[in-house]
């Protein structure tokens, strides 16, 4: 019996994990499948977020209908995104849809997740994660029942450090981000950091000597 009632569900990588993290974008596919989901992949999606989140209000107005328009015609009824960001959006924006992050599949298919893995690791919150879309506890159900002994960091959930992946901080201000996110990395209490957003993924594995790992990492056998 398929996971949802509905006519379509697509998955929505991100545009990060498209762009630049094919292998996990094949990771989540091969995962979702695994749980028995029937979806079919879209990749080229634009939330709107940057208009929104600029206060170009009118303009977003125009592309929120456009990209409605363009998914009510492909009959599309639940979206599955691994982005927090297209998450917010998606909920915040779109109600006519049903949207579910891939770290919340996970946390309600717990007993299908196998422990491949052993030792300590630390979960990174993205902000818009916990603070916009609330999802807090489900990760770490994951990666306990994934089989790591888990260590938090001082500045953890609700009280997570920002990275500037979600305010644009990153285009406007590089030099800024990177410091926050090298910061985070020497705050680290273990040596792998694991985290469920592309963008803070991306910023906190360009630190040197970071291991770092994207949720579905963890969930596949390598």
């Amino acid at each position: 019996m398929p996971l949802f009632s509905f006519s379509k569900t697509i998955y929505y990588p991100g545009n990060t994990l498209s762009k630049y993290f094919p292998e996990i974008v094949r990771n989540w596919k091969s995962i979702l499948s695994d749980f028995g989901i029937s979806f079919d992949v879209v990749e080229d999606i634009n939330t709107g977020w940057a208009l929104w989140d600029q206060g170009y209000h009118e303009e977003f107005e125009k592309h929120k209908q456009s990209l409605t328009a363009r998914l009510e015609k492909m009959r599309v009824k639940t979206i599955i995104t691994s982005s927090p960001e297209a998450l917010y959006m998606f909920h915040t924006f779109y109600p006519q849809f049903e949207v579910k992050h891939t770290t919340q599949l996970v946390a309600e298919q717990l007993q299908k997740v196998q422990k491949f893995n052993t030792g300590e690791a630390c979960f990174h919150d993205n902000t818009t994660q916990v603070r916009r879309n609330g999802i807090v506890q489900e990760p770490r159900s994951i990666l306990l029942r994934a089989g790591f002994s888990l260590v938090e960091f001082d500045e953890n959930k609700h009280a997570t450090q920002c990275l500037g992946t979600s305010t644009g901080l990153v285009n406007n201000s590089p030099r800024l981000a990177t410091k926050l996110a090298m910061r985070r990395v020497r705050m680290a209490p273990t040596k792998t950091i694991i985290t469920d957003s592309p963008e803070d993924y991306v910023q906190l594995k360009r630190q040197s000597g970071a291991h770092v790992l994207e949720l579905s990492e963890v969930l596949v056998e390598i």
